[in-house]
């Protein structure tokens, strides 16, 4: 059985993100169904192959910059909301936040939490020197551009 373009684009976006939530929602799976079904999707043997095929083809450098580019301009919302939630967070909600920009949270003896934050310069400085070394590598090039085509194909069908 062949991968079908939105399995395939689910695979990328997994790779790229490391959220399966996430993957689901770009590769245009329902929002409200987007966590559920990107969790049977990374548990279906040929998905995860061609994950591992994507990892082989798709240089470290676009996950460490898709990483960086989190860092630098991602939202600080949710770790916001978690130090203003009063009581207990129970796991699935805490499961849900993007607390990619967070380096540390502690809970202090009077029961704030402190939390640091990592340095959004030092992810900028990072990334633009990542970017600048950055060589052009055609077969990636080409593979990512069909899979945009890919995605624009299947938002104008539905």
């Amino acid at each position: 059985m062949k991968l079908s373009v939105k399995e395939q684009l689910f695979c990328y976006y997994y790779y790229k993100h490391q959220s399966v939530k996430q993957a689901a929602i770009l590769a245009g799976y329902s929002d409200s169904s987007a966590e559920t079904t990107g969790a049977k999707l990374i548990q279906n043997p040929k998905i995860t192959d061609y994950i591992n095929h994507l990892s082989k083809q798709i240089p470290c450098t676009a996950m460490v910059k898709s990483g960086l580019e989190k860092l630098a301009a991602g939202s600080n919302n949710d770790a916001i909301s978690l130090i203003l939630h009063d009581g207990e967070i129970n796991p699935d909600t805490l499961q849900a936040l993007d607390l990619m920009g967070v380096s540390e949270i502690k809970r202090l003896k009077d029961g704030a939490f402190e939390i640091k934050f990592f340095d959004r310069i030092k992810a900028f400085a990072q990334l633009a020197e990542l970017c600048g070394n950055e060589e052009n590598d055609s077969n990636t090039h080409d593979f990512l551009a069909a899979l945009q085509n890919s995605v624009n194909d299947c938002k104008q069908s539905e």
